[in-house]
């Protein structure tokens, strides 16, 4: 992903499912393009399968949509997408019951990383309250469920309140980027990671992908800063480990899409004609 505040590789641990938080302009795509880069041998190979989300009109996954496997880039096809992803998840966990308690990646059934691009415009900020309920329900469940059969949930959003992401605690790893100030930091990172070191209120502007990173597995924050990738590296890296297969996101058609029926003809009673007459 990049370094580590000691100069060594810093490696981010898929598995848990990782909440990304930072201010505008903090470098959280740094943090999506150094991770999506370093899976693309594995989505070549079939091994990992990326499921996007960019509520940006596609503005930032859509340079590397052939390393993504399934791509939405509106509510509809969003929630769509997650419902799906916990019909596939609830599937697997079905067929692996009584043989195995963790999953193990393979092309048949591979790692599945369902990849959030500023998630609060799904979970707070979408208008149609149905479409907000069914987002955050979908998130819940795939997060509370989905670590041991192979669905890893990676969000990224601006605003870390709880509001913001009802699910906020199911995320186990979490990267703190340049947040507006301590009690941020705490909401992202918890309760004592100011006192243990977390200073993203104190990252510089000018050092956007600085982050820290805390997870079950690290007792204190870790500082990092994620790698940065240009535009060419991206276009490059996506035609070069394109996914083997896209399966676009299908909306079920719905009363509201179907043609509406046609009145029926009003037929007059005997009586009415009899009165007319």
């Amino acid at each position: 992903m990049g370094r580590t505040e000691e100069g060594d590789d810093w490696r981010l641990r898929l598995g848990p499912h990782t909440l990304v938080a930072g201010a505008s302009g903090s470098g959280k795509a740094s943090i999506v393009w150094a991770l999506l880069l370093g899976l693309a041998g594995a989505v070549r190979s079939g091994m990992v399968e990326v499921w996007g989300v960019d509520l940006k009109g596609g503005m930032e996954l859509g340079m590397g949509k052939p390393l993504l496997t399934r791509f939405a880039n509106d509510s509809v096809h969003a929630v769509t997408m997650l419902e799906e992803a916990v019909a596939q998840m609830q599937a697997r966990a079905r067929e692996l019951a009584g043989t195995t308690r963790q999953h193990e990646a393979s092309t048949e059934a591979p790692l599945v990383i369902v990849l959030i691009d500023e998630l609060a415009a799904l979970t707070a900020y979408e208008s149609d309250r149905d479409l907000q309920r069914r987002a955050n329900a979908s998130i819940a469940t795939l997060a509370s469920q989905g670590r041991a059969v192979g669905f890893v949930v990676i969000a990224c959003l601006q605003d870390p309140r709880k509001e913001t992401l009802p699910a906020r605690g199911l995320f186990t790893q979490t990267i703190g980027l340049r947040l507006r100030d301590r009690t941020e930091t705490s909401m992202v990172l918890g309760d004592g990671s100011v006192a243990a070191g977390a200073l993203c209120h104190e990252i510089p502007i000018g050092a956007p992908g600085t982050a820290y990173v805390l997870s079950d597995e690290l007792a204190t924050p870790q500082r990092v800063r994620a790698g940065y990738a240009d535009d060419a590296l991206i276009t490059h890296t996506a035609r070069a480990f394109a996914a083997p297969r896209f399966k676009p996101v299908v909306v079920p058609e719905t009363q509201s899409t179907r043609e509406p029926a046609r009145p029926r003809r009003r037929t007059r009673s005997a009586a009415q004609s009899k009165e007319d007459s």
